[in-house]
Formats: C-alpha cells, sequence, structure tokens
C-alpha cells in the first residue's frame, strides 16, 4: 500500500483517538513502568515494548480491525510528530504476537495501576460525590475467552444442567467511579481464585478514607464488610432476605442498630460488626421488592431517603460494563488472545482505552457546564470520528 493510500484509509478520528492515548497515558510513564517490573528493552527492536503497549491499548480502540490494521493507526499517528516521510512497515500477525508475550501483563498492570486515577472533581462532577465522600461501585463482569486449552485450565468454565459453558471464561471484579463511570480498580480471576466473593476481598482491601463504597448483596458477609471498611472507608451494602439482623436500638428516623456477625452467631469465634440497618420496599407496577441496607453512614450523616438514593447508584457499574462490552468490543464477544497472560493484558488495554475515552468525555462535560452522565458513550465515540485531527496533541 503507497504512503498517499494509507493516509487516506484512515479516518481523522481514527488518528485523533491515537493523539487522545498518548496525552492521557504518556510515553515516559510507558517507560518508568517498563523499568518498574525490569521489562525494557535490552536493545532497540522494530517492536519495541513501549510501542507495543499502546499497540495494545489500539487493539481496544480499533476492536474490530485486525491486528495488522492497527499496527497501521498506530504508525500513521507517528506522522503527526514526524512527518509524512515515515516509513511504514506492516509486521506478519505472528509477529505481532511474539511482541506482544515480550510485553507481558506485569508491565501492562503497572501501567493501569499508574495511569488510571479518580477524575470526578468536587463540585464540578454531579453524582460523583455525597458529602464530600466519593461514591465508587463494586460489582463483577465475565469476558469469554478463545477456547483454548491453557485458557480453559486458567480461567475455568461456567457450569449448568446442560454442562460446561462453550468458552473459558474471565471473571473480573472491578471499582467503578459513580459519578463517571471510570473503571478504578480490579481484579481478575485465575486457576487459584474464581470466586466473585474472594476476588471482592482482595479488591476491597484497596479501599480508601473518603470513599463512600456501594456493593450487592454477594459482598454483603461480615468478613468482607469488616476488610471494606477497616481501611477507613465508608459503605453501603445491600445485604440478603436470610441474613440476620436483630434490632440492637431503634433510632428516630426510623433505621435502627445491629450487629452483622462474622460467621456464625452464638459460636465462641464469631465476631459482631456494629451496623445501621435501613429498610424500604420499591413498587413497580405490580412487582414489589424488599430491600435492606447496612451502612456506616449515622443517622446525623444520611436519612434512610438518602441511604436507598444512594445505593440506586450502584447501578452506575452495569453501564460501565455494557460500554466495556458491547461498544468497545466491536467485533465480536469473544476476545482475542489464546493465552492466559496476553487475555490479561488484552482486558487491561480495554479498561486503558476505555479510560481515555471517559477522560475525553470528563474534559468535554466540564467545558460545556453539562452533566457527564448525560453523554452517551457511544455518541462520544461517534462524535470522535468526526473530529479533524491536531497535529503535536500528544507528546511523545
Amino acid at each position: 500500500m503507497s504512503k498517499n493510500a494509507l493516509a487516506s484509509s484512515l479516518s481523522p478520528g481514527e488518528r485523533l483517538l491515537i493523539a487522545q492515548s498518548f496525552k492521557t497515558v504518556p510515553m515516559q510513564l510507558v517507560k518508568d513502568c517498563l523499568v518498574a517490573t525490569r521489562n525494557n528493552d535490552k536493545r532497540e527492536r522494530a517492536l519495541s515494548k513501549r510501542d507495543m503497549a499502546f499497540f495494545v491499548i489500539a487493539m481496544a480502540l480499533f476492536s474490530d480491525s485486525s491486528q495488522q490494521d492497527v499496527f497501521r493507526h498506530l504508525e500513521e499517528g507517528k506522522r503527526l510528530l514526524f512527518g509524512q516521510d515515515v516509513e511504514i512497515k506492516i509486521p506478519v500477525k505472528s509477529s505481532l504476537v511474539e511482541a506482544r508475550q515480550r510485553l507481558g501483563y506485569a508491565s501492562m498492570q503497572e501501567l493501569f495501576k499508574r495511569a488510571v486515577q479518580p477524575i470526578a472533581l468536587p463540585g464540578q462532577t454531579p453524582g460523583a460525590f455525597f458529602k464530600g465522600l466519593r461514591l465508587v461501585a463494586i460489582d463483577g463482569v465475565l469476558f469469554d475467552a478463545p477456547d483454548t486449552t491453557d485458557n480453559s485450565n486458567h480461567f475455568g468454565r461456567s457450569k449448568s444442567q446442560y454442562g460446561k459453558g462453550a468458552y473459558p471464561q474471565v471473571r473480573c471484579v472491578a471499582f467503578a467511579e459513580c459519578g463517571t463511570r471510570v473503571l478504578l480498580d480490579y481484579e481478575l480471576s485465575d486457576e487459584t481464585c474464581r470466586s466473585e466473593q474472594a476476588l471482592g476481598a482482595k479488591l476491597l482491601a484497596r479501599t480508601k478514607p473518603g470513599e463512600l463504597i456501594l456493593a450487592d448483596r454477594l459482598y454483603c458477609a461480615g468478613k468482607l464488610w469488616k476488610i471494606a471498611t477497616d481501611t477507613g472507608a465508608h459503605a453501603i451494602f445491600r445485604v440478603k432476605a436470610d441474613t440476620d439482623l436483630p434490632v440492637e436500638r431503634k433510632l428516630p428516623d426510623g433505621s435502627y442498630m445491629s450487629l452483622l456477625t462474622e460467621g456464625e452467631r452464638g459460636k465462641s469465634d464469631s465476631k459482631q460488626h456494629p451496623v445501621r440497618v435501613i429498610q424500604f420496599r420499591l413498587t413497580t407496577g405490580k412487582t414489589k421488592i424488599d430491600y435492606r441496607l447496612i451502612t456506616t453512614l449515622k443517622p446525623e450523616d444520611a436519612t434512610p431517603t438518602e441511604v436507598a438514593e444512594l445505593y440506586a447508584e450502584r447501578w452506575k457499574f452495569e453501564t460501565l460494563a455494557g460500554e466495556i462490552k458491547a461498544v468497545l468490543n466491536r467485533r465480536s464477544d469473544v476476545l482475542r488472545s489464546h493465552t492466559p497472560e496476553l487475555v490479561k493484558q488484552e482486558l487491561v488495554g480495554i479498561f486503558l482505552a476505555h479510560y481515555i475515552v471517559k477522560c475525553l468525555m470528563h474534559e468535554a462535560a466540564i467545558v460545556g457546564d453539562v452533566e457527564v452522565e448525560r453523554l452517551s458513550f457511544k455518541h462520544s465515540l461517534s462524535v470522535v470520528k468526526r473530529k479533524v485531527c491536531q497535529a503535536g496533541s500528544f507528546s511523545p
């Protein structure tokens, strides 16, 4: 393909997406992560590890393109800085896979940890805070991986009365910033840990003071509650219908104080944690659903109505999951990678690509003085593709 033909094959929006990725994930940060994980190149390569880190992110941005076409997108992006005379050589697919294997997962994991930060701003991002506390939801999502022996052994498969599932499945438990729907942190399943609760325990240990964690009833166990709140974070968890929460002290606002038992109530080794309980019923048509929530928030901090409304923010995670699985992944429902290491690497690239678009949306919302939640993720991608690329808008 000639240089002019290659240039005409790229839309301005595609080039702008590459520019935005370098802005949010600068080259120096990638280099630092490679050094931190002792994974930097010992010699200059045609497919360097630093370039492959951006390639993995670009695989998610251009999920409906082949790996070679993704590489073309990145190479064309270099011309924004270095001119149209830059020579472009497209490697064969096997070379790209080998280069991804050299990069591995650990460096991309480190890049996620360093690049991704909460982006909601107090007083400027509606729905992100409650009385100074940052709203963070926890939940899980499943990804289908290619049907290989390695993936099956590492991630496992779902089971039902009809047998095993068609694909190995990667379970991801993640934190989402409610006001922006940014994926802040995650845990991925492997051969030693596949339970959503076990993954949640690892993630909840990384809560921070100043956060208000919102969780569904799957996570409501005494042990998980203690892990989440011992860090100094506040929490609102929904409890299962059979959870024993006797009334210890009634409160004037209709809620009451109780004890959440860690282990079996009444046994000598059981531990109890004081919680405030809020009960309410939602009626939708003929359907009535009873809810029980437990929280660390005191009556003077939040009324029962406010607690119920805050818990509803947890559903923002479902929107985030849809953005990642249905909008970003335009290629298919199954990931590309055929080994566990590359599957995890690919998922981090997807999470970083999602973060890049979310940062762009948040910036637009602040400038336009609108709520970021009123901006559609899918529509935002379409808008980006209509924008004219500005050369030099990212740092190498």
